[in-house]
């Protein structure tokens, strides 16, 4: 049995990125397992030592946030899914770079 469904690949390849730490509640139904999502959701602090290490919500620097680190997320979908990737120095980079194997492995699966 597959542990992802075609489906949700599909749907989470959409929005995730290097940079977000998104709701769990909408991963989950997005389609990923709740176990899944449960074992990344965690509380994120803010560093505001730097813009790329700030956290914001609605515009607004936060002390931290719950939630999943998309790039996260897609580190491991590739690992359960056994995927080759190049490797990349941004994280946006890194992460359209994952998406793309994944979206290479849904239209060629073995």
């Amino acid at each position: 049995m597959k542990y992802f469904t075609d489906e949700a690949l599909h749907k989470v390849c959409e929005y995730l990125d290097g940079h977000t730490i998104f709701k769990p509640e909408g991963l989950i139904e997005d389609g990923l397992p709740k176990e899944f999502v449960d074992k990344w959701t965690r509380e994120h602090k803010s560093d505001s030592s730097s813009p790329k290490s700030t956290i914001y919500f609605e515009g607004q620097v936060v002390r931290s946030l719950e939630g999943v680190y998309g790039l996260q997320l897609l580190y491991d979908i590739a690992s359960i899914l056994q995927l080759d990737y190049p490797t990349a120095m941004g994280r946006g980079t890194q992460a359209m770079l994952i998406i793309k194997a994944i979206r290479e492995s849904l239209a060629n699966p073995e």
